[in-house]
C-alpha cells in the first residue's frame, strides 16, 4: 500500500521513547566526507558497502517536496489490521538545519498505531522488536528512537553520530521484483520486498489485542535513496564586485575576488583554472592587479585570488567582468564587475570680503541644560549562513538566530538586494532574548529568490519608532 510522504518531527539527540529489546547491529560503516556546497556529508556508507547520497524531496524518486528536509534515505511500510487499527513503521536518515542553520543530521525509527484497541503490543522490524503502548481505544500509541544531531542546537554538528544505533543496514528491494529508478534503490511511492535485515526480520509485525496469533504484518516497504554518483569539479567565488565612485582617469583601491574549489573530496574533483580574462563592454577600464587563479589546480576546499583595480575612462557606469575558463562541465564561470566614473569637482569661487562685524552687544547669562545619554542598543550576537544554494533558499528561507541586548523590546529585520529592500518584519523580543526568524516569512516571497549578494540588517530597538544601531550580514545565494 502506498504511504503518504510523512514530515517528520525535529530529533532529539538520543530520544528513545521505547527501549529496543535487541541489541546495536554494525548498521552503518562510514560518513562521507563534506560537500562544501551543502556543509552535510556527500554520502553515509553501510555496512554492505551501499553508499546513498542526499535525496531532495521534490525531486524524482525522493517524494513530494519537504520544506527544511532532505533525506539520505526512508523505508516506509504501512497496513490495515483485522482489527480496524492501522500501523506504520517509518526507518529514515535525515538531514535538516538547526537551530544557528548548520545541517543536523539523524536517523529515526518509529512505530505509530492508530484506531487500535487499548493495551500493548508488540513490534517486529528490520532492526529489531519494540513495544508500543495505547492508552485508550482510538487513541494514538507511537514511539520514537532518534540517533543523531540535535536540530534545536546551535553550532556544527557531528555527522558521525548518525551512525549509531540500531538503524542500519540500509533496505534494498529483493531479487525477482522490478528494477529501481536508475541511480535510486526505490521510487520513494511503490512497496516492494526487501532485504537488509540484519536479524533476517525483513518485515513490520504487530502483535497484541484483537490480532490473531502470530499477529499481523507487511512484508512491503516503500524504498527512498539516491545512490552517490562521484565526485566533479565544482566552482565556487565570493561574488561580484562593485566598486566605490572613483574619479575618471585614476586608479581604484584593489578588490579580491576569491575561487574556491567547492567539489566533494575525492578523486576527479581537482579544479583546473587554464585562463583568467577581463571582458565585457568596458573591460579596457579594469585591470588583474595580481592572479594565482590561472594555471592553477585546485583540490576540494582549495582557493586562489585575483586583484582587480577599476580606471574609469569616462563618467558614468563601466560594466565587465572576470571570466574563468575551468574543467567543470560548465566550462566557464563569469564575476561581474561594475563601478562608476566621475568628474572633478569644480574649484569653488572666492569668498566675498565680510562686512564689519557690528559691535558686539552683552550676552545674557547661558542657560545650563543638563544633556540626558540614551545608551544606543547593539545586539549581542547576529548568526546567518553566509553562503547557500537557491535550492535551500528558496526551500526554506534565510534563518537568523538574533540574540537581542537587555533593554532591547522589538527588533527590526530587513532583507536587502542591490540596495532594494526585498522584505521587512518587526519581532517582539520576550524570553531569554534569543529570537530565530526566517527571511522572507511566506513560500512565495522565498521562491521569489534569485542568486546573488543579498544585505541582512537588525537593529534593536526599546520601541517601534526608537532603535539603536544597525548590525549586518552579507548573505551569497548561489
Amino acid at each position: 500500500m502506498p504511504l503518504p510522504f510523512l514530515r517528520v518531527a525535529p530529533a532529539v539527540a538520543v530520544l528513545a521513547l521505547a527501549v529496543p529489546a535487541a541489541p546495536a547491529h554494525a548498521a552503518l560503516s562510514a560518513v562521507g566526507p563534506t560537500d562544501p556546497a551543502t556543509k552535510a556529508p556527500a554520502f553515509y556508507t553501510d555496512a554492505n558497502g551501499l553508499q546513498l547520497a542526499l535525496c531532495h524531496p521534490g525531486t524524482a524518486n525522493c517524494g513530494p517536496a519537504v520544506p527544511g528536509e532532505d533525506f539520505y534515505n526512508m523505508a516506509t511500510s504501512t497496513f490495515t489490521a483485522p482489527n480496524g487499527g492501522t500501523a506504520l513503521l517509518i526507518l529514515d536518515m535525515t538531514l535538516a538545519p538547526n537551530a544557528s542553520g548548520n545541517p543536523a543530521a539523524f536517523n529515526r525509527v518509529r512505530v505509530q498505531l492508530d484506531g487500535f484497541p487499548a493495551g500493548t503490543y508488540n513490534i517486529t522490524h528490520p532492526y529489531g522488536t519494540d513495544t508500543v503502548t495505547v492508552a485508550g481505544a482510538g487513541a494514538r500509541g507511537r514511539t520514537t528512537t532518534d540517533i543523531g544531531c540535535l536540530v534545536t542546537a546551535v553550532g556544527v554538528c557531528n555527522f558521525a553520530d548518525a551512525m549509531a544505533g540500531r538503524y542500519g543496514p540500509f533496505l534494498t528491494a529483493a531479487p525477482g521484483g522490478a528494477a529501481p529508478p536508475a541511480g535510486f534503490i526505490g521510487d520513494a511511492v511503490t512497496e516492494v520486498p526487501v532485504i537488509g535485515s540484519p536479524l533476517g526480520t525483513n518485515f513490520f509485525r504487530v502483535e497484541g489485542p484483537g490480532l490473531p496469533a502470530g499477529g499481523a504484518q507487511s512484508n512491503t516497504f516503500a524504498l527512498m535513496g539516491k545512490l552517490f554518483a562521484g565526485a566533479v569539479p565544482a566552482f565556487a567565488s565570493s561574488g561580484d564586485v562593485a566598486f566605490a565612485d572613483q574619479l575618471t582617469n585614476t586608479k581604484s583601491a584593489t578588490k579580491t575576488v576569491t575561487v574556491t574549489s567547492s567539489g566533494i573530496p575525492g578523486a576527479g574533483s581537482n579544479l583546473t583554472i587554464s585562463g583568467v580574462t577581463v571582458t565585457g563592454a568596458n573591460a579596457g577600464d579594469y585591470a588583474v592587479a595580481a592572479n594565482t587563479c590561472a594555471g592553477k589546480t585546485l583540490p576540494a576546499g582549495g582557493t586562489c585570488t585575483v586583484d582587480v583595480t577599476l580606471t574609469p575612462g569616462a563618467t558614468g557606469t563601466r560594466s565587465a567582468a572576470l571570466t574563468f575558463a575551468d574543467n567543470t562541465v560548465a566550462a566557464t564561470h563569469v564575476v561581474a564587475l561594475t563601478g562608476k566614473g566621475i568628474a572633478p569637482a569644480p574649484a569653488p569661487a572666492p569668498a566675498p570680503a565680510p562686512a564689519p562685524a557690528p559691535a558686539p552687544a552683552p550676552a545674557p547669562a547661558p542657560v545650563i541644560t543638563p544633556t540626558v545619554t540614551t545608551p544606543q542598543l547593539k545586539l549581542d550576537a547576529l548568526t546567518v549562513t553566509s553562503h547557500m544554494s537557491l535550492r535551500s533558499a528558496r526551500r526554506g528561507g534565510l534563518r537568523l538566530v538574533v540574540f537581542a541586548p537587555a533593554g532591547a523590546r522589538v527588533v527590526k529585520v530587513r532583507l536587502l538586494r542591490n540596495g532594494h529592500v526585498i522584505t521587512r518584519t518587526i519581532r517582539s523580543v520576550t524570553g531569554d532574548g534569543v529570537l530565530t526568524i526566517v527571511l522572507p516569512r511566506s513560500a512565495k516571497g522565498r521562491h521569489r529568490l534569485t542568486r546573488g549578494t543579498y544585505s541582512v540588517q537588525v537593529t534593536p530597538g526599546q520601541r517601534p519608532g526608537q532603535y539603536g544601531a544597525t548590525t549586518s550580514r552579507t548573505v551569497r545565494i548561489r
